[in-house]
This record gives structure tokens, sequence and C-alpha cells, in this order.
């Protein structure tokens, strides 16, 4: 029924909005807000302050002025938000909140670290406003996720896979963050949904993908190959991807007169370099601080249930599994890996949809609901866990904590391959993370009646 299929998407948003922590946390994210300020202020892309950790997240253009090295599509979409925010602000609806602070904003970090508030409200309350209506993107993933459910399974398969994705696995901490991958994620689910009906409008949403983050791209061959495999039309989804990569040509070769330097090449920082790829590999799949197995265990039951979604559609099943090898095998083989400081594998969330996909075919098979039912209730706990802790200082207390011991927390990663330092053993002793959530029990009860309902709803179907 129609109620219950709200009633989830709203249980959803309100676990999103109550865990949000309200605030820029991540210096990446900071360049890439920092970028949509100027396009909403002056329309240009050129940021006029950088960082105090210097060099990084910008490079001189050839007209002497700094540019971002992260993709482009991320800032033009928080313009508008960030005009809104402006909106918000003048309107003095928040004049008197007691706003968290964003991290790279002066002292940002250590104030908040330290309990202090800041000297300068202002831009931390901008950031404040923008993080909240950025978490529109993590729910409209949600939504568009259901609709590819729906595709292959029924509705109550669809709202159980869909729930397990959104509050089930680390999708839920990135819903807030303002890192590109949430709405990354938004167009690759975009074009997936639309590959077999509409394929230049497919491609032209893949492209965008990258255009929001470069990794986009590696979705591409596969996606074409399912096309050509189901005898579609994959000439046309490639000129469709073609005209957000020509414009992100483009866009390059103004700023930095070659359309395939991002600025990662001519910067002054060195962002990554091929690695063997061994202990990428473990550090993504397994690893105490990174481990996907450890952050989003729920794939299990996606593997588990791969070889109901084979039978279905083996052709699906074969590129599925190709674009996912290819990804894990291609961030492992890159020295930043790790993703930085954040929850879980960061490079590896746009793959959590379609490993997660499986989930509904096994669903739909056992006749005892619970026997799934129960395990994505812990999977959500351990969510609600993680969400309860900020991550971002966490990760800054561990690495002052290895330095103070004579550790270099980078070299090798011990930071992130310890288990005294993983989040998963003790985010609760660092800060605490929610701005709007103080008691976690009536929200857990939230949680349960989430349960209750897509049992109910299978019990429906049943009928």
């Amino acid at each position: 029924m129609a109620w219950r299929r709200t009633a989830v998407f709203l249980i959803i948003a309100i676990s999103y909005l109550l865990t949000n922590y309200g605030g820029v946390r991540s210096p990446d994210s900071e360049v890439v807000f920092r970028t949509g300020l100027s396009l909403a202020r002056r329309l240009s892309f050129a940021v006029e302050r950088p960082l105090s950790w210097r060099g990084f997240g910008l490079a001189r253009g050839r007209d002497g002025r700094l540019y971002s090295i992260f993709g482009p599509l991320e800032s033009i979409v928080l313009a508008p938000l960030i005009r809104i925010g402006d909106l918000i602000i003048a309107s003095g609806l928040i004049r008197g909140a007691d706003i968290r602070p964003s991290h790279y904003i002066d002292q940002g970090l250590a104030d908040f670290i330290g309990g202090r508030t800041v000297e300068n409200p202002e831009p931390h309350r901008l950031r404040f406003i923008v993080s909240y209506l950025y978490l529109l993107i993590g729910i409209l993933n949600s939504i568009i996720f259901y609709h590819i459910a729906r595709r292959f399974l029924t509705e109550a398969g669809s709202l159980f896979v869909v729930t397990l994705y959104s509050l089930g696995t680390i999708a839920w901490g990135y819903s807030g963050t303002l890192f590109s991958e949430p709405l990354m994620i938004l167009f690759i689910l975009a074009s997936f949904l639309l590959i077999d009906s509409r394929p230049f409008a497919s491609g032209f949403l893949l492209g965008l993908a990258t255009m929001t983050h470069i990794t986009g791209i590696l979705f591409l061959p596969f996606f074409l190959l399912y096309l050509h495999l189901k005898k579609g039309r994959p000439l046309v989804y490639g000129c469709g991807a073609a005209i957000p990569l020509i414009l992100l040509c483009l866009y390059n070769h103004l700023r930095f007169g070659n359309p395939l330097e991002t600025g990662r090449g001519i910067s002054e920082y060195v962002y990554s370099y091929f690695v063997p790829p061994g202990p990428g590999l473990y550090g993504l799949l397994f690893s105490p601080g990174k481990g996907i197995l450890i952050y989003s265990p729920a794939i299990i039951i996606g593997l588990l249930g791969w070889r109901l979604l084979h039978h279905k559609d083996p052709i699906l099943s074969y590129c599925l599994i190709g674009t996912i090898l290819l990804r894990i095998l291609f961030i492992a083989s890159r020295s930043d890996w790790p993703g930085g400081f954040c929850l879980g594998p960061r490079y590896l969330l746009p793959l959590l949809p379609f490993l997660l996909l499986p989930t509904g075919f096994l669903f739909e098979r056992v006749s005892y609901k619970a026997v799934l039912l129960i395990p994505a209730f812990i999977f959500m706990l351990q969510q609600l866990y993680l969400n309860l802790g900020e991550i971002f200082s966490f990760f800054h207390i561990m690495k002052f904590r290895l330095i103070r011991s004579g550790i270099d927390p980078f070299q090798g990663y011990p930071i992130y391959l310890r288990w005294d330092t993983a989040p998963i053993c003790s985010i609760l002793k660092g800060k605490p993370g929610p701005y709007l959530l103080t008691n976690p029990i009536p929200f857990t009860l939230m949680l349960i009646s989430l349960i209750i309902i897509l049992y109910s709803e299978t019990g429906q179907e049943n009928r």
C-alpha cells in the first residue's frame, strides 16, 4: 500500500535529518563549497580564499587564479543551495541558534574538539543550512533506487532493499557530509534506471556523474557492454555520455590549458599515485578502519542472494560483477585508497546499491521474513551507533594519539589498520555527531516501527 511506501521514505528522511552534523567537516568538501560560493556570489569558478592547509585542493590556473581540483558539478549544484542559505540567514530564522563549527573555517576543528564557541558564526551558519539542504540528494538516491528495484522485485522486496541501503549501510553516514559521492550516486542510479528505455539520457546522466567525480567514468565500459549484450543502443548511450565529458574537457582547458588536466598534475600537493593493489584490497575489504565488510556488512546478504539475480538476468549479473571488480581493483591500486578521514571506504560507496540489489530476491524467496528482517535491524543499529559519533574529529584525535606514541599515522596507514584506532570499536569515545538527535532510544523505537512496516507489507502481499 502507498502509505507504507510513504512511511518508509519519511523515516529515512527523518533519520538523515536527525543525525546530520550540520556543517562542512572535510577539506575536500570545503574546497568544493568555496567554489560553489564563488559561483553563487561572483559567477566564477575561481576560489579567492584557499584553505589554511597550504596547497590542498587547489591549483593555479593559466590566468593566475586558484581553481578546485575536484569535479565542477557538485559546486554548480551547491550554488543555488548557497543562495537559499543566504536568504534564510537574511530572514533571521536561525540567528540565535547554537551552530556547530565547520572544521576548515578559521580554527573550526579545534573549536569543535575543545567545545568552544566560534568567534565569527556567519560562515558556519551558511554551511550549517546547506548541509541540511544537501540531505535531499541522499533522499532522492533512495527514491531512485526504489524505482530501480521495482523493475525486478515486488513492492515488499523493493522497500526492503531500499531500507537496507539507506539505513543499513554507510550511505546513511554520508548523507549530509557534502562529499561528492552522494551526488555521483544520484546520477549513476538515474543512468541505470533509464539505461534500457532512454539510452541517450542515461548516457548523459553518467557523464554528469563523471563531472561530479572523475571515477564515475569507471561505470561506462560495463554499462556500454550491458547495452551491447542486450541488443540495445550503446552508440546512442555513448553519444549522450560524450556531451558532459566534452564540457568537462573544455572546463579543464579553460582553466589549465589542457583538456585532461584537472589540476592534480600541477598542484603543489601530491594527492595520489599508482601502487600495488594488495594492501589496498585488504584495507578496502577487511581493515578495522575502512573495510566495507566491517562498515557495511549488509552486503553479505547481497552476496548470498547474487545467484538469484544471476538467474533472473545473467547479462546484468556479469556486467555488475565487472563494474564492482573494476572499481575495487582501481581504487586499491591508488595510494589514496582510504579516502581520507571519513566513515568506511568512501570510494566504494557507489557500489553499495548494486551490491544490495540481490537482497530483494533473497527476501522474496525466504518464507520466514524474520530471517532477514532481524539482521537488517542489527545493521541499522550498527549504522546508528556509527552516526552517534563524529567521524572526522575522531580520526583527528586518533592521529594525534598515534603521533604522541611516535607512530606516523600515514606511513602504511596504521590509523586505518589498527583496531584501537578504528571507529567501529570506539567512535563514541570521541565527540558526539548529530546536531538534533540527543536521545537515541526514541529513535531506535522508530527503527523498530520501520521493521514492523516492512513485515506488514509482506503480509499484505501474501494475502
